[in-house]
């Protein structure tokens, strides 16, 4: 994320991946109270980033007609790039 201006739902978002979940957008809206439409955005910059990778999940078109959600979790770097930000918040306080 250097070099980049990060929020606090980035933040949100990224904290809630560290958890070890692999979630998708919408699940991810739910529980950290971010819009939707800006949940996609924040993942897409975040997966440029390295900081998160998605994964599509197989769907049987003859089974469901539905598209493919996509399940983000946290990359390493994502991982040493939240534990940075906690460094420097309680530095901070």
């Amino acid at each position: 994320m250097t070099g980049a201006v990060w929020g606090i739902a980035e933040m949100r978002v990224l904290a809630l991946l560290c958890g070890g979940q692999h979630l998708h957008a919408y699940a991810v809206a739910k529980v950290t109270g971010v819009e939707a439409g800006n949940v996609y955005k924040i993942l897409q910059r975040l997966q440029a980033h390295g900081l998160v990778n998605g994964t599509t999940e197989r769907v049987e078109p003859h089974i469901s007609a539905r598209v493919p959600k996509v399940f983000y979790g946290v990359t390493t770097a994502g991982r040493d790039q939240m534990s940075a930000l906690r460094t420097l918040v309680q530095a901070s306080t």
